[in-house]
This record gives C-alpha cells, sequence and structure tokens, in this order.
C-alpha cells in the first residue's frame, strides 16, 4: 500500500471510532450491555426487594406459586406464538384459527399480568408508610427505556 492509503485507512478508521463514541454517549447508553437482562425497577421483583424480610417472608407463598403459574404460562405463550406464525405461513389463512390462538396469548399474558398485580397490592396494602416511600423510589428509578423518560422531560 501506497502512504496515501495508509492515510486514508487511518482516517477512515478514525472516523468510525469517531461516529461509534459520539453515537454510544449521545444515546445515553453509558449503562447498556450487550445480553444482559432489563432494569429491575419496574419489576416486581425489584419493588419488593424493598420490603423488610418480614414482609417478604409473608409473600413468598404468593411469589413461589406466581412464578409457577407465570412459567408455565410463558410456555403456553411460545407455543401460541409458534403455532400463529405457521397457521400465518399457511396459503389459505385460517382466520378462525388465528383469532382463537390471539385469544389464548392474550388471556394467557392477562393472567400473568393479574398475578403480579395481586401480589403488588397485598405489598402495598400490608406495607409501612417507610417501606412504600421505598416502593415509589423502587418503582422511579430509572426506567430500562431510556427514551421514555427523555420523552417525559
Amino acid at each position: 500500500m501506497t502512504q496515501k492509503n495508509w492515510i486514508y485507512l487511518i482516517l477512515l478508521v478514525s472516523l468510525g471510532t469517531n461516529l461509534f463514541l459520539a453515537g454510544y454517549l449521545a444515546g445515553g447508553q453509558t449503562n447498556f450491555r450487550f445480553g444482559s437482562k432489563p432494569s429491575e425497577s419496574m419489576h416486581l421483583k425489584g419493588i419488593l426487594k424493598e420490603l423488610p424480610e418480614t414482609s417478604k417472608k409473608q409473600l413468598a407463598p404468593m411469589l413461589q406459586q406466581s412464578k409457577e403459574t407465570s412459567r408455565y404460562n410463558k410456555r403456553k405463550i411460545h407455543i401460541a406464538r409458534k403455532k400463529l406464525l405457521e397457521l400465518m405461513s399457511e396459503p389459505e389463512l385460517n382466520k378462525d384459527a388465528v383469532k382463537e390462538t390471539m385469544n389464548t396469548i392474550k388471556t394467557l399474558s392477562s393472567q400473568n399480568l393479574e398475578i403480579s398485580q395481586v401480589i403488588l397490592y397485598e405489598a402495598i396494602t400490608n406495607a409501612s408508610f417507610a417501606n412504600r416511600l421505598k416502593m415509589v423510589d423502587a418503582m422511579k428509578r430509572k426506567s430500562r427505556r431510556p427514551h421514555r423518560q427523555k420523552a417525559e422531560r
């Protein structure tokens, strides 16, 4: 390679690096790690960890039952989504089967949400004022979607 080509290569690498760093910093993704799980701040687990041990022990049976039910429902949702993809891939669309499958997904998702809400309700109504404030702080912590926070400002 000639000296001119080396200079172009170095400039191109430098430009790419600068664009990557600028996008990374401007995007507010400094805490993002690929493959990491979303923040717990708005999840039941993240909220309940603010409670004292006695409250956690009271909720433990409900949490265990909800975990099992939720896991079961998630498996069923996964199966229903696969079925939906299969139905969509057929030459003749079976509208009734598509609707039934989508209703199954909706019902299972609603069940999972309802279970979480019942547990959260129990935690809120049985918590002291100080513990409720801790739960509020946990809910206000940085969301897993930074762009939403920016839009709300």
